[in-house]
């Protein structure tokens, strides 16, 4: 507002870095408030659309290409490896994308300059398997329960200046149980 009015004169300039930073905090609040809407959301079974078939290979496609600006930036490569046999799954399209993104834009977030996301899947019995493998930090292994609750982050250096809610895996979590499945995590530092 300061910045808009010319409260501050024609030269902002010098002014940039504070009106970016703060740009970032007016983002990081924003998706606090869409990830606690999704979460609030998820809690409420009945709120959920209804359950459809859906090919798993098109949603991957599409959240590849949603998070494909940070990959680009980071140098990430991402890969697929999708079984042929793969059947259609019963899931909220709604559901089935906010997955898939929260996943990536995890493996994204946290992986390493030059790394690499692959999104596996593979027909287990009357399962889906979906693998979302990444060559980022890792988790060390007394938190990988925790990563699955509200609002858990790791605290390390590597961690310091991520932005985030700690509320995308819990979300993950409810909608893949909604949807009768289960969500696990293994990592390696």
């Amino acid at each position: 507002e300061v910045a808009t009015d010319k409260s501050l004169g024609e030269d902002l300039d010098k002014y940039q870095p504070m009106l970016l930073r703060a740009q970032e905090r007016i983002d990081g609040i924003v998706q606090l408030i869409s990830d606690l809407l999704s979460l609030s959301r998820s809690e409420q079974a009945k709120a959920a659309a209804e359950p459809e078939l859906l090919e798993i290979g098109p949603s991957v496609d599409a959240a590849i290409a949603q998070h494909s600006e940070r990959m680009n930036a980071g140098r990430i490569t991402a890969r697929t490896d999708l079984a042929p046999d793969l059947p259609p799954v019963l899931i909220a399209a709604d559901d089935l994308d906010l997955i898939l993104s929260n996943l990536l834009g995890n493996a994204v977030k946290y992986n390493r300059e030059g790394g690499t996301v692959t999104v596996r899947g593979r027909h287990e019995g009357h399962w889906l398997r979906l693998d979302v493998i990444d060559t980022g930090i890792g988790i060390a292994e007394e938190n990988l329960e925790q990563v699955m609750t509200e609002f858990f982050r790791e605290k390390r250096p590597e961690t310091r200046d991520l932005e985030g809610s700690g509320l995308g895996l819990a979300i993950v979590k409810r909608l893949v149980e909604r949807a009768g499945g289960r969500l696990e995590a293994a990592s390696t530092l």
